[in-house]
């Protein structure tokens, strides 16, 4: 049997971290089977459709494994599947990630055999196995994990497989980078590349060394799977939340230690620090090592100011929080199981330690105003000024996106905004995001009462704001230092407009008009902060030239026409509790039916 793991081309360029999906499903099979299994990293490689369809055909593979991690990637993995099934109609296509969420869409519309849904290591083996002696569909519905179509095309949900043990999660072989050409990406030198990490990577005692370590590396640490929470805009297969067994994480972390010259770890885990006694003993494991580390996806309400420097001890740089909003009613929306008070705390701690940290937030959720906005706002001055050794424009501001699996896709579902809750709105839903940013203009749905001109403006109103707090809080000058290292080294404009800024505290005048002459937006409203939060009611006008500029002017016009449009009556009070209790309540009222086999696809998990 020979068998190939895929992943799909996710965003516009390959994703900075390894493939962990698909390296582990590989793994966990290639262990215990005597199968042949062939990786195929097409989100690296960005081979033309036509070379990746051609690289499939050659290996002809019995089973071929797509790992589809987003909802965004339907349109690429519909197209490849079909082609498959045209050219290798006795090839098994398998669809696993969370683009299952929609598996009855991707089994009657993108000619997929099979759909794994949860974990898809068990599922996977066990698919592979019995396609030794068939490759119907419907002789798969013994096999746990799985969504198909019967003999008779109904849909069949096979029911969640058993959860791996913990510590089988993400166990992969990092020699099938090293095979694929692609090890170097992901294992990178901690010279390059240089973000808002490298800094404070540098301020750490732990660095020196580091620094006088040849081929010193940069690279990722799995080190648990699953979260706490259960956020309303979050698809998730897993269920709760799993910390692999110390040993296991030390095993491999020598590995990366020892074999990769890795030095400088991101420690992987959509949640982090939950676990206090785990996380105690990892720290005590890794201190002898004097590497750097950060970590994303941190409990703000995990932290105190004694563990975080428990954490500096063992070579902590960065942590990054979901803090999401500065409301406390859009965290009741969400479900963050946090309060606004932990946000405001863990943003504190964390700076006054010397960590680099991140405001991350999600806006443009059901229920969101101008008022909730505001208090963001508030949130994102404080948190972006509490020291000046800050860069108040290291903001990560992304607006929800409903996918499917999750109360904000359900909900948009059922109130009408995808046009309906059969699979043609689905499909035309899924089409239109595809390979888009959350933020995308044509595509975002607007859950808020308010014109879509004005929900894409609140991104530039919140930096405009901790921009202008920032430069009156600590001066200008200060402010200017955070251009150093973004200027272009060779363009003397920005060179002068630099000294001029450090020097008088302005950039001057005529840079505001260069700047103007090359309609270079985001850049103007970086430079001249205060200037455009004294005009900041005109924050639409400039999201609508900013946009007008970067889709064209059909894109610029409709939302110059929703924004003259008569808002429509709602169907649904404006939410004040959770998303998923307001879900499960109107799908009552208003007799949703689902389906059997897709209710538990729809709830997530």
């Amino acid at each position: 049997m020979k068998v190939m793991l895929l992943t799909i081309p996710m965003e516009s360029k390959p994703a900075v971290f390894p493939p962990f999906g698909a390296l582990s499903v590989m793994n966990y099979a290639r262990k215990r089977s005597q199968h042949t299994f062939n990786f195929y990293n097409l989100d690296y490689h960005r081979d033309s459709f036509d070379k990746a369809l051609q690289h499939i055909v050659d290996y002809k593979p019995d089973v071929l494994g797509i790992s589809a991690v987003v909802s965004t990637a339907y349109k690429y993995t519909k197209q490849l599947a079909t082609e498959v099934k045209r050219l290798l109609p006795d090839t098994m296509v398998v669809v696993g990630g969370n683009l299952g969420a929609s598996a009855e869409l991707l089994l009657r519309r993108a000619s997929v055999d099979l759909v794994a849904v949860g974990e898809g290591e068990i599922t996977f083996l066990n698919v592979v196995n019995r396609a030794e002696s068939t490759r119907k569909p419907a002789d798969f519905t013994d096999v746990a994990g799985l969504m198909l179509l019967n003999g008779v095309g109904e849909l069949v949900n096979t029911g969640y497989e058993a959860p791996l043990r913990p510590e089988e999660i993400w166990n992969v072989d990092w020699e099938d980078l090293k095979a694929d050409g692609s090890i170097d990406y992901y294992f990178f030198p901690c010279s390059k590349p240089k973000d808002y990490r490298t800094r404070y990577a540098a301020a750490h005692p732990n660095h020196a060394a580091i620094a006088a370590t040849p081929n010193a590396r940069k690279g990722s640490l799995t080190i648990a799977k699953g979260c706490v929470a259960r956020c309303t805009f979050c698809h998730r297969w897993d269920k709760g939340m799993r910390h692999i067994p110390v040993d296991e994480v030390m095993r491999r972390f020598e590995r990366l230690y020892h074999d990769y010259g890795v030095r400088e770890f991101s420690m992987v885990a959509e949640t982090f620090g939950a676990d206090k006694r785990w996380l105690n003993e990892f720290l005590d494991r890794i201190e002898p090592y004097k590497i750097v580390w950060y970590a994303g996806g941190v409990r703000a309400s995990a932290v105190t100011p004694e563990f975080i420097q428990r954490m500096i001890q063992t070579g902590c740089t960065a942590l990054v929080f979901g803090n999401e909003t500065g409301s406390s009613r859009m965290l009741e929306i969400m479900e963050k199981k946090l309060s606004l008070e932990d946000n405001y705390n863990a943003a504190k701690w964390t700076v006054e330690a010397k960590l680099g940290n991140v405001i991350q937030l999600v806006i443009g959720m059901p229920g969101e105003t101008p008022e909730t906005i505001r208090e963001t706002i508030e949130y994102v001055k404080f948190g972006t000024s509490i020291t000046d050794e800050q860069n108040p424009r290291v903001i990560s501001i992304n607006y929800a996106q409903a996918l499917p699996g999750t109360p904000l896709y359900e909900y948009a579902r059922i109130h009408g905004l995808l046009g309906g809750t059969d699979l043609d709105s689905e499909e035309r839903y899924l089409l239109s995001i595809s390979d888009r940013p959350a933020g995308d203009p044509e595509t975002f749905i607007n859950f808020t009462d308010n014109s879509r001109l004005t929900v894409i403006s609140w991104n530039l109103l919140i930096r405009i704001e901790a921009n202008a707090h920032y430069v009156r809080k600590f001066g200008y000058r200060k402010y200017a230092e955070w251009f150093k290292p973004e200027c272009p080294p060779n363009s003397r404009i920005f060179a002068h407009a630099l000294r001029n800024a450090l020097s008088s505290g302005s950039p001057g005048v005529l840079f505001f008009f260069y700047l103007l002459s090359g309609l270079r937006a985001g850049q103007l409203l970086a430079w001249y902060p205060v200037f455009f939060h004294h005009i900041r009611a005109l924050t639409p006008t400039l999201a609508l030239v900013r946009i007008t500029q970067k889709h064209g002017l059909n894109v610029g016009w409709s939302l110059m026409k929703d924004l003259f449009r008569k808002r429509r009556a709602r169907n649904a009070p404006v939410p004040t509790i959770s998303l998923r209790k307001v879900v499960l309540s109107d799908k009552k009222e208003m007799k949703v039916d689902d389906g059997a086999a897709m209710i538990p696809l729809r709830a997530g998990r």
